[in-house]
């Protein structure tokens, strides 16, 4: 059996936790403490959170100091991007297999449950802060991407979208296509997996917010094709 591990995977604020990881993308600051984080108004009331994850992640020492780790986050483009997944395959060992990260929710709680005798619910706090990391990292594809590709194959000139046609305004008036264009609707599939179901409910209300965004933005692209 697993020895549990004598830093254990931090499970605070999601946003906070990205928030520090910017303030590291700057690149100038030579340390990164609670008083840092209060100053710059990260995470109020869980400063020590964002410190306990930026300091798992091996970004900073334990006197706050920026470690040489954290150069990579100044990158632009892919070379951030892969910098920053070595960083995560390196402080979550047990959350990677050979083909990649862990992806399913349930899985990852019970990997560090099992790895690093984390408790129910600081497990599923942690799962979730892994899991927006590997996709802030490019390690899992955001719900908006999937969702946005999959419009492409499922579009067709005579479906339903929801109760009404393509532009059909919120309070019940219909926008009429215009003349010599063509009217297109669609039919939208969207596979909701446990990591969505699990998540508290006001980040899911804002996830779901985005796919439906995403999905009225190509409704409105392909009413305008032929505009």
């Amino acid at each position: 059996m697993a020895r549990p591990f004598k830093n254990l995977p931090p499970y605070g604020p999601v946003q906070g936790t990205l928030a520090g990881l910017n303030l590291l993308q700057r690149g100038n600051l030579a340390r990164i403490d609670e008083d840092v984080l209060a100053r710059e108004g990260v995470a109020p009331g869980n400063e020590y959170k964002v410190v306990g994850a930026l300091r798992f992640l091996g970004l900073i020492d334990e006197s706050g100091t920026v470690t040489e780790k954290a150069v990579v986050l100044r990158s632009r483009g892919s070379a951030f991007q892969l910098g920053l997944q070595e960083i995560l395959k390196r402080a979550y060992a047990p959350l990677f297999t050979e083909r990649g990260p862990v992806t399913g929710f349930e899985e990852v709680h019970n990997r560090l449950v099992r790895h690093y005798r984390m408790g129910k619910e600081s497990a599923a706090k942690a799962a979730r802060l892994f899991l927006a990391l590997a996709r802030y990292a490019g390690l899992i594809e955001d719900e908006e991407a999937v969702a946005g590709r999959r419009l492409g194959p499922r579009t067709r000139r005579s479906a339903s979208l929801g109760h009404g046609q393509v532009g059909e305004e919120a309070g019940g008036g219909r926008r009429r296509a215009p003349a010599g264009g063509v009217n297109l609707t669609l039919n939208v599939s969207i596979v909701v997996d446990s990591s969505l179901v699990q998540l508290p409910p006001d980040e899911l209300e804002v996830r779901l917010g985005r796919i439906f965004q995403a999905i009225g933005k190509a409704a409105d692209n392909l009413q305008n094709i032929r505009g």
